[in-house]
């Protein structure tokens, strides 16, 4: 993949702010990360359902998470290494970032 394609992936901050945690700590659950304040810019509800039917299908598209629909389970996909040195690069710089 492209650099502008990774990028595009990391457009969203609840995007990267996922990838930052299957990072950190795999497994995750999505009702976790629904409720975790640095992803929370509306309700848990809310960010459940956005993180379920649209960022998290764009990451597994790409390969970067795996996610189980099933037990709601979000685990480092098969492409994860292309994208964790440009999320550690943009986590540097976070605070400059514009959200589009």
């Amino acid at each position: 993949m492209t650099l502008s394609e990774h990028l595009l992936s990391l457009a969203k901050p609840a995007r990267r702010a996922v990838l930052r945690q299957v990072s950190e700590n795999a497994p995750h659950d999505i009702s976790s990360l629904s409720e975790r304040e640095e992803l929370a810019e509306g309700h848990a509800e809310d960010l459940c359902l956005q993180l379920h039917h649209v960022h998290l299908p764009k990451l597994e598209k790409r390969g970067y998470i795996r996610y189980d629909r099933e037990t709601g389970t979000i685990t480092k996909g098969p492409n994860f290494d292309e994208i964790d040195s440009v999320l550690r690069s943009l986590n540097e710089y976070e605070d400059e970032l514009v959200d589009p």
